[in-house]
């Protein structure tokens, strides 16, 4: 346990003046959502001097909670000479269940009649919001996102339904027990049916118990059974961390799961 405090330590007191980046805000009409989505983008110290430099690009769901510690550790790994510098960019929400949720939801367990969204909400990203960053900004081809629970779930259903759009994912204790398990069923006949697959996968988990524990449980030996090739898999079970600490307590090492796994690769 002592050991996960002062991982949650670490990473929670990141100086923000550490992370000398510069923050952009716009707004971006979504046709797809048929709603205008508010986005804000950390740009790596030096990106205005380094002209001709091209940058990966981390995509963060539920930036209310999640954008400044991704984009302050970044570049603390980054002094650290733990990583490359990245361009972050944050997806605010305006209804989150709707959005992320791949299905909707009809067990009275949960909120029944809400999310599936998820596609159009991927609609939006793929079609829109990777377009408008690649055409404001200076990006390279390598993209990864990063969510958490409900948005953990999502990235999954990324993962399984468009796997040409990241390049890598991370999902922090995602909410595979959602409505009647869907996206899991999915996801493991996906990984189950797909015998090479160039990508990265990191999954996590905390102190969940019941159902949401025992449905992840099936999902990391599923993936671990039927592995694709070329497919980068790595796991933590946080077993003192609470559910809504699981991606602070994970964000160091699923990036350097991510980027060991990308060493000799071109980014």
């Amino acid at each position: 346990m002592k050991k996960y405090i002062f991982i949650l330590i670490a990473i929670l007191s990141l100086n923000l003046a550490y992370a000398n980046v510069s923050s952009e805000v716009f707004s971006l009409e979504s046709k797809n959502l048929s709603e205008e989505r508010k986005i804000v983008v950390k740009l790596p110290d030096g990106y205005f001097e380094n002209k001709n430099e091209k940058y990966p690009v981390i995509y963060v769901l539920d930036a209310e909670t999640e954008l400044e510690l991704t984009a302050s550790l970044l570049h603390r790994m980054h002094l650290a000479n733990e990583a490359h510098q990245h361009i972050v960019v944050g997806i605010y929400n305006t209804n989150r269940t709707r959005d992320l949720a791949p299905t909707v939801n009809y067990d009275p367990r949960g909120p029944v009649g809400q999310g599936g969204g998820a596609d159009k909400f991927l609609d939006f990203i793929e079609k829109e919001l990777i377009p408008q960053i690649n055409k404001q900004y200076r990006t390279s081809d390598n993209k990864t996102i990063v969510g958490s629970s409900i948005g953990g779930l999502f990235v999954l259903h990324s993962l399984q339904s468009r796997p040409h759009l990241f390049q890598a994912h991370l999902a922090y204790s995602p909410a595979v027990w959602w409505g009647a398990r869907e996206t899991l069923k999915q996801f493991k006949a996906f990984v189950k049916n797909s015998p090479n697959l160039e990508n990265f996968l990191y999954i996590s988990i905390g102190n969940e118990g019941g159902e949401m524990r025992e449905v992840y449980d099936s999902l990391e030996p599923a993936i671990q059974k039927y592995l694709p090739k070329n497919l980068g898999f790595k796991s933590d079970k946080f077993q003192d961390v609470p559910h809504g600490l699981v991606l602070p307590a994970g964000l160091l090492n699923g990036f350097r799961f991510l980027f060991e796994h990308q060493k000799g690769k071109s980014i």
